[in-house]
């Protein structure tokens, strides 16, 4: 069917017709008033260089449907794909606006391509039991009243510039994938959870050819949480968890490189996940609650950023290999309780300040430019396992005997004159 001049319809309905039928309309506006769905049949649908507007929705039930459009193309309600074993979207140098949610689900695409933006003004992205080779949007996702879901299928390949998902990033049980974000952050007014799911890539980043650009995720609410997963390379600025918690849980495997700053506890839990920050300048990390890495083996590089943590440093009972360039500031207790962990810093700027208790396992490898011990309270302990410190500063209230305990051996090295008391 050739549209050839501009329409007006209630609705478009092709089911069970036979041979790949094709709509095909070029430079006329086309308003359809109600729905326009296909079912049923392979189906071709073609819209080129002007407007197509369905007040309603567009349903897409077991039709392979090859859809092409340029111009601009909005829908009022939701553009529902569900039972289709092929098909691909193609949105070439257009916008596309959806009122409600882009759902796709049982379903295998090839392509789901948009030339601009895509807009979800009231629903979700929401795709289940799928699979999609080519998931991209040229500019931006703002959804502002709803999520993302990725569950029970995958994603090969997602780009964006940047995404907005007013309720939060959820990818569930997910085998593959590789997400990219190549001009813009994540930004989330909710939670940002990977549960049981194997990806190769997660980026914010863009390469010009000889430098990265980098960006950050942001959520305003919620957790930053991954579970039972295993992620080959993640990419980032900055995460930023603003009223929550990160925590990564029960995976067999990662790499991250962030900075973070995190409101509440930072925690690596039976997760072999190494984190960096080796891709950026200086920057400040801060954690709001505790720092725990617990039976967990990996390797953690701050690199030049400073980082400040409200409440406890603890590492148990696995080894990890940490090395720091820039400040490190434990307002609670510092604990390194693994014998074949390593703790160094590798410039003079890398100090480590402790408010709380200090304590050493005899066997890790300890090398840290300037130590401050700060008590602010009586009674605070130093076990320092008979390991060497080159450079030491205690401060306390009413002096040394008064603020801190010194249990077992331990050596300043250079001598004397490196060993500093200020009584407050």
């Amino acid at each position: 069917m050739t549209i050839n001049q501009n329409l007006i319809q209630n609705s478009i309905l092709v089911q069970n017709v036979t041979n790949s039928p094709e709509i095909y309309s070029a430079a006329k506006v086309v308003t359809i008033t109600t729905n326009l769905s296909f079912t049923g049949t392979a189906s071709r649908f073609t819209h080129a260089s002007s407007t197509l507007q369905v007040s309603g929705s567009v349903l897409i039930s077991s039709s392979n449907v090859t859809w092409s459009a340029t111009g601009t193309i909005s829908v009022g309600g939701d553009f529902s794909i569900k039972g289709v074993s092929a098909g691909s979207y193609g949105f070439a140098s257009s916008s596309l606006s959806v009122g409600d949610s882009l759902i796709i689900h049982n379903a295998t695409l090839s392509s789901f391509t948009v030339g601009g933006g895509l807009t979800l003004t009231s629903g979700s992205l929401n795709l289940q039991n799928s699979n999609i080779t080519t998931f991209t949007v040229a500019s931006s996702i703002v959804c502002n009243n709803g999520s993302f879901l990725v569950q029970q299928g995958a994603i090969t390949n997602f780009t964006v510039g940047a995404a907005t998902f007013s309720k939060g990033f959820r990818i569930i049980t997910s085998p593959s994938g590789n997400y990219t974000f190549n001009s813009g952050g994540l930004t989330l007014g909710d939670s940002l959870v990977i549960q049981n799911s194997v990806l190769s890539s997660f980026y914010l980043r863009f390469f010009n050819g000889s430098t990265y650009s980098y960006y950050p995720i942001t959520l305003s609410a919620g957790s930053f949480y991954i579970s039972g997963s295993s992620i080959t390379n993640w990419h980032a600025s900055f995460i930023n968890v603003n009223n929550g918690q990160l925590k990564v849980v029960n995976n067999s495997s990662g790499t991250m490189n962030a900075l973070f700053s995190v409101s509440s506890h930072f925690l690596i839990q039976d997760s072999p996940f190494n984190w960096s920050m080796s891709n950026f300048s200086a920057g400040n990390c801060s954690v709001g609650g505790n720092f725990t890495i617990s039976n967990s083996q990996n390797s953690f590089t701050p690199f030049q950023n400073s980082l400040a943590i409200a409440g406890n440093f603890l590492i148990d009972t696995k080894p990890v290999v940490w090395n720091s360039q820039y400040p490190i500031t434990v307002n609670g207790d510092y604990s390194v309780l693994n014998s074949s962990s390593s703790i160094t810093s590798s410039t003079t700027n890398g100090t480590l300040s402790v408010r709380g208790n200090f304590t050493l396992n005899a066997g890790l490898t300890y090398s840290v430019y300037f130590n401050y011990f700060t008590a602010t309270t009586a009674g605070k302990t130093i076990q320092p396992a008979g390991k060497i410190f080159t450079n030491v500063n205690f401060l306390g209230n009413g002096g040394m005997d008064y603020a801190w305990r010194f249990y077992g051996y331990g050596r300043c090295d250079p001598p004397v004159w490196y060993l500093y008391f200020q009584w407050l």
